[in-house]
């Protein structure tokens, strides 16, 4: 199946305003505590974190691969300092001293595995799914000056999820 279908599909049946994700409210101190006023939120899904930051005083770019998803979002967030913008390279759009915060899923995840293998640690299974390791992903902000590294899990939906959480620093 087309991602972009997938996705657009799966974010047309979601109309629930979801809870900023619990990774989203720790960021929130980091953010606090260098004086950030914009972040960008990569992969914004239905937009719960997008809306937290801003109802938080923060400008954010929000960006997503489903266009149902943005727009829905900009119709959530109008007036909440939320915009959409297509990027090519997350250091590029960084100032020095700019922070990144990811929370993406480890290849200790449940599903890794699942599905038709497209590439190392990529599957498809339901839709695309990409896992990272610890390794992987201090090997992608290498560029960066990594502040944090962690793994988490907890429950995801219905199932018991692993993650891989960054905080990196230009």
């Amino acid at each position: 199946m087309d991602q972009k279908i997938y996705w657009n599909n799966k974010h047309s049946a979601i109309s629930k305003t979801q809870k900023p994700n619990p990774f989203a409210k720790r960021m929130l101190i980091s953010i606090g505590a260098n004086n950030f006023k914009k972040i960008l939120d990569l992969g914004c899904g239905d937009g719960r974190d997008a809306i937290f930051f801003a109802k938080n005083g923060l400008r954010v770019v929000a960006v997503d691969f489903s266009n149902t998803v943005i727009k829905k979002l900009e119709k959530r967030a109008a007036g909440k300092n939320i915009k959409n913008m297509v990027f090519n390279q997350i250091y590029r759009i960084l100032r020095k001293g700019g922070m990144l915060f990811m929370k993406v899923k480890s290849t200790e995840d449940a599903l890794y595995g699942k599905g038709k293998a497209i590439e190392k640690d990529m599957f498809i299974y339901e839709h695309l799914r990409h896992f990272f390791s610890k390794n992987y992903t201090e090997n992608k902000l290498k560029r960066f000056e990594t502040v944090k590294i962690r793994k988490t899990s907890g429950t995801y939906h219905t199932y018991k999820s692993s993650f891989i959480e960054a905080i990196a620093c230009k």
